[in-house]
């Protein structure tokens, strides 16, 4: 749908660079648009809209796979019991067993990961 002669991502486009403006004009919202003559709402509205189409992509950005391996268990493991040293997390129907010299950043992706499903 075409929205003042333009395609959605030509406006989407537009908003942008008007959104650049006002970040160096170094007025406030409102002086900004009273001298653009455009709605205060209207602002409000697209930098809502841009904020959150780029909180999106960024949590999307993040989504990476991560290399997991699997070895065999110990009679140990088996029963339910994390390796001495380790720490068991069960989070829903998941259980994550993270041993003592478990790599910091892989176990918080690891985590996080079971946490978005």
């Amino acid at each position: 749908m075409k929205k003042h002669g333009m395609e959605p991502e030509e406006y989407r486009r537009l908003w942008m660079a008007r959104l650049t403006d006002l970040e160096e004009s170094g007025l406030t919202q409102k002086q900004w648009c009273g001298q653009n003559d455009i709605p205060y709402s209207t602002l409000k509205y697209w930098i809502l809209k841009i904020n959150k189409e780029k909180s999106r992509h960024h949590r999307e950005g993040d989504k990476k796979w991560l290399a997991v391996e699997v070895g065999s268990l110990t009679s140990e493991a088996r029963c339910g019991s994390p390796a001495p040293g380790a720490v068991s997390v069960n989070y829903g129907g998941f259980r994550v067993d993270i041993d003592a010299g478990a790599d910091p950043g892989q176990t918080f992706n690891i985590l996080r990961m079971i946490k978005e499903l």
